[in-house]
């Protein structure tokens, strides 16, 4: 069995065009986009419970 027998299922995800980051850590951060914009208390409760910053993003 070789290289050239293993099946291959190509996927592409979706464009998101409104989301936000959500970065975790400090100097080794780990981005995570998402697909969804959250309002200034959302983002001041992820901060205050969880320790993460949560940044919009928008592709024009």
């Amino acid at each position: 069995m070789g290289l050239s027998d293993l099946k291959v299922t190509p996927f592409g995800l979706p464009k998101i065009k409104k989301g936000s980051w959500i970065r975790i850590g400090g100097v080794r951060a780990l981005n995570i986009y998402v697909d969804h914009h959250f309002n200034w208390f959302q983002k001041r409760m992820i901060k205050w419970c969880f320790g993460f910053t949560v940044e919009d993003d928008r592709e024009e």
